[in-house]
C-alpha cells in the first residue's frame, strides 16, 4: 500500500545465508514494453547509474494469439525467430526515451519467451537488485498485489524494489 517505494531483502541475504557467489552488482527491470511504466524505469536507471553497473532489461513476451494453438509442440522456428525480432524492437523503440536521459548506462535488452514473473524469478538470480513496478491502488479493492509483483516477492533471490505507478 505504500506510495513509494519499498525494497525487500530474501531472508537468505539478510542473514548471510544462500550467497553463492553467483549474484552480480547488475540492476535489472522488469519492463513491460508495450505499456512502460515511468516511475520503474526512472528508479532502475538511476539505481544502476549511481552503482555504476549494467541496467539488465528483462522483457517477458508470450506467442501471438495468431499462433498456433498453445496445446502444439512446435512452432515454426521462423516465426518464432520473428516475433522475438519484432519484440526486441518494441523493448529498443519504448528504451529509447531513457537511454537519453542516462547515455551512461548501460543498458542489456533481455527479451525471454516466459511468463513474466517466472522469467524476473529466474532472472534474480543472477541479480544484485531486481525492479518491478506495481499499479498504485485508487480503490481498497486494487490493495492486492498483481499477478507479477506477488510471486516475484515471494520467490526472487536478490534484493527487490517495489516501484509504484499509476495505472496506464
Amino acid at each position: 500500500m505504500a506510495q513509494c517505494p519499498v525494497v525487500t531483502v530474501p531472508e537468505a541475504r539478510r542473514t548471510g545465508g544462500g550467497w553463492d557467489g553467483a549474484h552480480t552488482d547488475e540492476v535489472q527491470l522488469g519492463f513491460d514494453a508495450h505499456a512502460p511504466a515511468e516511475a520503474p524505469a526512472d528508479f532502475a536507471f538511476r539505481a544502476a547509474q549511481e552503482r555504476g553497473v549494467p541496467l539488465r532489461v528483462v522483457h517477458a513476451w508470450a506467442l501471438p494469439p495468431a499462433s498456433p494453438s498453445v496445446w502444439m509442440l512446435t512452432v515454426l522456428e521462423e516465426d518464432r525467430a520473428m516475433w522475438e525480432d519484432q519484440e526486441s524492437q518494441v523493448v529498443s523503440d519504448a528504451l529509447r526515451p531513457w537511454r537519453e536521459r542516462y547515455p551512461e548506462v548501460t543498458v542489456v535488452p533481455d527479451v525471454i519467451l516466459l511468463n513474466p514473473a517466472e522469467a524476473l524469478v529466474r532472472a534474480s538470480e543472477r541479480a544484485g537488485l531486481l525492479v518491478i513496478g506495481r499499479r498504485a491502488a485508487t480503490r481498497p479493492t486494487e490493495l492486492r498485489l498483481g499477478p507479477v509483483a506477488h510471486p516475484v516477492l515471494h520467490h526472487a533471490h536478490c534484493p527487490v524494489a517495489v516501484v509504484p505507478h499509476p495505472a496506464l
